[in-house]
């Protein structure tokens, strides 16, 4: 016993009994004091008590009426009551309560080390009970774990675990259920104890135990309306903001990994929930895959950036992010739509400075993370911010670029020296140092062709060189000038020239 709390209106009295406790060598570390019921239950709120002494009769709230506030404590402090009242109805409401003796005043020191003495052997066989308790929940939360992730599993073999264990709620139809908050945080100030009282009061079997990830998992045989519960219980104990995941209907042993793996997958859609913070199984079956991720799309708006204006940009992304699609469609398409507007939008942010792209992953840090949000329509705005600001960015750096000609010209001039090698847009874009996707469009806006098609033209003009001023073959002609295929080189150039190349070569050598 660490902690006592006295509470009475009188200052004389907290101060007598604190002289007592103190000389009691029961060795008690902190004695505080209140002085009325209101200013205790507070106290009693913020910081947890071995013991509390209590007059019956005291300003703003009694004693009794202290003790009725008390039982939704999430813990159960021993209780001695004080009372200058030798009144029975007292004594009789104070330990309907789990007042633990009734003493008079003036409290006869004896009398009160032998109260105090006893609470403390109880308060110590308790513990001893809790740990042994909490033991036994380890064992329990493990065995349970075990049957949740083993798929091998027969019958008999989750009948002896749970035989072991002395649970019985799986022998009837059963559902479980998942709570965690919208953001996959911890739910720790869920207390289990609580939770299991509050449901014990509303005759409703459960069996409460945390899961893997420190989630809130409850097995009932009853379909709970989660809605009251929430409001009722869980979401007076934090501000946090909670989901439930309920499975389908589970009818045998063998369903229990089933009906977790249930619950697993519609805690999935929580981004999807609106109004209500309860997902059923039964509902996510309704969505189809169907759905065919829109890459020609997504590249559109990739190719866009830095040279449309956001409100253009914004069209796409609205046409892109269609929300009633994600509302029908299963959650493997959000998930594999996000990760594929992930990789190709990393690949703008190549024109980023370090310093500007540290600014944008601590300003967009969860914009790859939709969990972290409320629904999916925030998610998006989200992601529209980050785009519509990159796009900005991206816009005044290239604003920042001068003699873009020269760019261009340089660009040429590494071409033509290098057109027999293994060239493509990424190479010669990097060597400029400019973004992929903005040098493909000055180059064609500069030159007025495609980045391809000069590279094929100037190939194809120097093997008209090689063909016209040698009596090299022509299958070596095509290495020469870059081409890794002599017939795709032959081809290339009848539809340039309009000729083959043995038919160009003869007409010169005919001459």
């Amino acid at each position: 016993m660490k902690k006592v709390l006295i509470v009475d209106d009188e200052k004389y009295i907290r101060s007598g009994l604190k002289a007592m406790i103190q000389k009691s060598g029961i060795g008690i570390n902190e004695i505080s004091e209140c002085a009325n019921g209101r200013e205790a239950l507070e106290r009693l709120s913020q910081e947890k008590y071995d013991l509390v002494i209590l007059d019956i009769r005291m300003p703003k709230m009694n004693g009794i009426e202290l003790m009725k506030e008390m039982q939704m404590l999430p813990y159960s402090p021993a209780i001695i009551i004080l009372s200058g009242y030798d009144d029975f109805n007292y004594a009789v409401e104070a330990i309907k309560y789990g007042a633990k003796a009734y003493l008079l005043k003036p409290v006869d020191r004896y009398e009160l080390f032998n109260v105090l003495n006893k609470v403390k052997n109880e308060i110590i066989q308790r513990e001893n009970i809790e740990k042994k308790s909490q033991r036994i929940k380890k064992l329990c939360l493990n065995q349970l774990h075990y049957i949740f992730l083993s798929d091998n599993l027969v019958e008999q073999e989750i009948r002896e675990v749970l035989e072991d264990l002395e649970i019985d709620l799986f022998y009837d139809p059963f559902y479980i259920s998942i709570i965690t908050s919208r953001n996959n945080s911890i739910v720790n100030s869920i207390d289990i104890n609580t939770l299991e009282k509050f449901l014990r009061e509303k005759h409703i079997k459960a069996l409460c135990l945390r899961g893997a990830d420190d989630e809130l998992i409850l097995v009932t045989n009853d379909r709970i309306n989660w809605e009251g519960l929430l409001k009722d219980c869980i979401m007076n104990s934090s501000n946090q903001n909670y989901i439930v995941a309920v499975s389908a209907l589970g009818n045998s042993l063998t369903d229990i990994r089933k009906a977790y793996i249930q619950a697993k997958e519609a805690l999935k859609y929580r981004i999807f929930i609106k109004g209500s913070r309860v997902i059923y199984y039964e509902d996510i079956l309704k969505r189809t895959d169907n759905y065919i991720i829109p890459v020609d799309k997504i590249e559109k708006i990739c190719n866009m950036l830095g040279i449309e204006s956001n409100k253009e940009i914004e069209k796409q992304l609205d046409e892109v992010f269609d929300i009633s699609i994600f509302y029908k469609a299963c959650i493997d398409y959000f998930n594999n739509f996000i990760d594929m507007f992930k990789h190709k939008i990393n690949s703008s942010l190549m024109v980023l400075n370090l310093e500007k792209r540290k600014e944008f992953e601590s300003k967009y840090s969860n914009v790859w993370n939709p969990y972290c949000f409320e629904s999916i329509e925030e998610y998006f705005n989200f992601v529209k911010s980050y785009i519509l600001e990159l796009n900005e960015y991206i816009r005044n750096v290239k604003s920042l670029y001068e003699n873009i000609e020269y760019k261009v010209d340089m660009a040429i001039r590494y071409i033509k020296k290098h057109y027999n090698e293994d060239l493509n847009l990424a190479v010669v874009a990097n060597y400029v140092s400019l973004n992929y996707y903005y040098f493909s469009h000055i180059f064609k806006k500069t030159t007025g062709m495609s980045f391809m098609d000069f590279l094929l033209k100037t190939r194809i003009d120097k093997a008209k060189e090689l063909l016209k001023n040698t009596e090299d073959k022509v299958t070596d002609i095509a290495f020469k000038v870059g081409f890794q295929d002599p017939k795709r080189f032959a081809k290339s150039f009848k539809k340039i020239t309009g000729i083959t190349p043995s038919q160009y070569r003869r007409c010169f050598w005919e001459e």
